[in-house]
């Protein structure tokens, strides 16, 4: 198993990677973990986080991209549950 993390942007990048048991069922999964995953992301940053699978070269990959952190320690760098990036700026430019 790898995992990786790096900022990129405004998001925080988290990549972690398998490699496929070859002798594993052909049977395809419902995805019901990452339907959850998905699910909440979206309340807790609606639009501005999400969870990306693939399968390439006997491996899975599976690519998480969250808000990253503006400024270490400040208490409005980090944006509350629910409440998108864009709001978190708007409220830094005004105030």
């Amino acid at each position: 198993m790898r995992i990786r993390a790096e900022i990129v942007g405004d998001d925080l990048r988290l990549v972690v990677e398998n490699e496929c048991d070859e002798d594993r069922p052909e049977i395809l999964s419902t995805g019901i973990g990452l339907q959850n995953v998905r699910s909440r992301l979206q309340t807790l940053y609606p639009d501005d986080a999400r969870v990306d699978y693939k399968e390439a070269n006997h491996r899975f990959v599976v690519e998480l991209r969250l808000p990253a952190l503006v400024e270490l320690g400040a208490a409005d760098s980090v944006p509350a549950p629910g409440s998108s990036r864009n709001e978190m700026r708007a409220e830094r430019s005004t105030g």
